[in-house]
């Protein structure tokens, strides 16, 4: 009998921390969508903590990062945009397949960054310009580095890696409607110098 009582205890405690975590993420799915721009985990001069920042971390720590990639496919921009984030972390080549579909998706996306770096450009636009940062760490200077407020180390240069990487991305870029004036702008001519 006490063995029937603890394990009806323990499914009871198991099932309604699962319905809360659920009720959690609704509501904060809900929040997500509300937002009309993509920020970074500080905005402005001043480095301001983003709400929307938190709630998005908040999201992803409740179900997970491999989870949040599937909001790639939601119909919120907002979401996609942070998803694609997780997604190049992960797995860069899947993000590069993704960024060669969306590559005529200019649907504008205001985004709000820090050092009052503000503005509206196409979907395409701004993942290709994550991408690029991206991998130009990750491949080329192959050390630790801090992206939108979130640290990576990366074990080691990959020359090879960023040139093949470039390559794709030129072409990419070449031949779809991303703007290769914001990208060069933001990213600086220099990024597609290096070899």
């Amino acid at each position: 009998m006490k063995f029937l009582s603890l394990s009806l205890c323990f499914t009871f405690l198991i099932r309604n921390s699962f319905c809360q975590g659920s009720t959690d993420s609704i509501s904060l799915y809900k929040d997500i969508i509300k937002y009309e721009q993509v920020e970074t985990k500080h905005i402005g001069c001043i480095g301001i903590e983003s709400t929307l920042f938190k709630k998005i971390d908040s999201l992803k720590n409740l179900i997970g990062p491999l989870s949040f990639i599937n909001y790639y496919s939601d119909n919120s921009y907002i979401l996609k945009y942070y998803s694609f984030l997780i997604m190049m972390t992960k797995d860069d080549a899947q993000a590069f397949k993704e960024l060669k579909a969306a590559r005529n998706d200019t649907t504008v996306i205001d985004y709000n960054f820090a050092g009052q770096n503000r503005g509206v450009v196409g979907f395409n636009t701004l993942i290709a310009y994550e991408y690029l940062l991206f991998v130009k760490f990750k491949y080329y200077y192959g050390t630790w580095c801090t992206i939108h407020g979130v640290g990576y180390n990366f074990e080691k240069k990959d020359r090879k890696g960023w040139r093949t990487r470039k390559h794709y991305f030129l072409a990419l870029v070449n031949n779809s409607s991303i703007d290769k004036k914001f990208i060069l702008d933001f990213a600086g001519f220099k990024i597609l110098k290096l070899k």
